[in-house]
């Protein structure tokens, strides 16, 4: 059988693609490789060879910007600020800056935290509060694009690390020449030296792991925003959910997380300071195109009656895979306001709606699924100038 018509295993071809690539890296640099690849060139041969360019691209947005690293970060092993810029194919609106804000939080698993962070039509910005490690996110609009940027300044744990590096070198110095020299000069100077050098190859250790987690870290950051900006939004109303079933009538795409909504559930955890239990039930609604949520607490009035009780109304644009709410209570009544509607849509196994009240305050409603517990985290948070405040943390667990 000739070589061209020979079929070879996937565990031959693995390593003839590793041997390709020593061959390459012993030949001459061509001019070509010396100026190195595109976004749409790499995304041209990933298609190539059967591998989706949108895994390219966003494996591309979560790899840092390279810069020299000056003497001082060579010495200890790695940076002290960490500066992450990329730029995302998406318009920039209002609607936009708040999912990618909630997303942010979701990301940086800080949504129960009270943070920093705004959002508006001109940009978004959130820090998480640190103090020895800051992480900041900005995005901007800029042309027909949106520019991200992810920030994290490690000076401050820089210098806990050399504060305690310096007391453990004091104690060093301090033992050997205090116990260790008058005994034997020779001893004292070895255990300085030992000890000395312990110190100083301990700290480079531990900063050159932690730097790799804080890659890591932005590089999950960087690949929520763009999950998030990538994927299409389409503001709902509520006009939209009274479409004739026809617009609708197409199966859920596979990141819909309704499925994992749908059943009986009990509610627990702490709503305005106060614990509390409800029982919450989801329920598909006419042939499967939307999903009502039922929630009574089991806290009753003088009356007998619920002190509180919801129906919410959900649905979904299986073509953009925007999400829409109309949440209905017994704390007030109105003729479906704007305000009772909420826009959102799915990062990861969350859901974040967002409830616009006025130019500066909204309400944020976030559902996380824990798939190993099969539960729900409900994240509810005030916001007013885009300081958000917590209102609400319960889980759903099954009946």
């Amino acid at each position: 059988m000739s070589d061209d018509r020979r079929v070879y295993s996937d565990e031959e071809f693995a390593i003839i693609l590793r041997k390709a690539t020593e061959l390459a890296s012993r030949a001459e640099p061509s001019a070509s490789a010396e100026g190195g690849l595109t976004l749409a060139e790499m995304k041209a041969a990933a298609a190539q060879v059967g591998f989706d360019p949108a895994l390219v691209e966003r494996a591309a947005r979560m790899l840092a910007v390279s810069a020299s690293a000056s003497p001082l970060e060579r010495l200890i092993g790695g940076p002290m600020r960490h500066d992450h810029t990329a730029r995302f194919p998406s318009t920039f609106d209002e609607n936009r800056a708040a999912l990618l804000l909630s997303a942010v939080r979701i990301s940086a698993g800080l949504a129960g935290r009270t943070d920093a962070g705004h959002s508006g039509s001109m940009g978004m910005t959130w820090h998480d509060g640190g103090e020895s490690e800051a992480l900041r996110v900005t995005a901007r609009p800029e042309e027909d694009d949106t520019v991200v940027s992810v920030v994290l300044d490690r000076r401050g744990t820089l210098a806990v690390v050399a504060v305690a590096t310096g007391i453990t070198i004091f104690f060093v110095v301090l033992f050997a020449g205090s116990a260790l020299y008058p005994e034997s000069p020779a001893q004292g100077y070895g255990g300085l030296i030992i000890g000395v050098g312990g110190a100083l190859a301990a700290a480079r250790g531990y900063w050159a792991s932690s730097t790799r987690k804080v890659r890591e870290r932005i590089g999950a950051v960087m690949d929520t925003i763009s999950k998030t900006l990538i994927q299409p939004v389409v503001i709902f109303a509520f006009a939209l959910l009274c479409t004739p079933s026809g617009l609708f009538g197409q199966a859920l795409h596979p990141d819909s997380l309704f499925p994992r909504l749908v059943g009986q559930w009990v509610l627990r955890g702490t709503i305005a300071r106060q614990q509390t239990v409800h029982d919450v039930r989801f329920e598909w609604l006419l042939g499967r195109e939307y999903v009502q949520m039922r929630e009574v607490s089991r806290e009753r009035t003088p009356a007998g009656a619920p002190a509180y009780e919801a129906v919410v109304l959900f649905g979904r644009d299986p073509k953009t895979g925007a999400y829409a709410c109309v949440w209905m209570d017994n704390t007030a009544s109105a003729a479906f306001p704007p305000e009772g509607t909420g826009r959102g849509s799915v990062a990861g196994d969350s859901i974040s709606f967002l409830f616009q009240y006025t130019a500066t305050t909204s309400f944020h409603t976030t559902f996380v699924y824990d798939r190993v517990k099969d539960s729900w985290q409900w994240h509810m948070d005030n916001d007013s100038s885009g300081v958000r405040r917590p209102f609400a943390r319960v889980i759903l667990t099954r009946r």
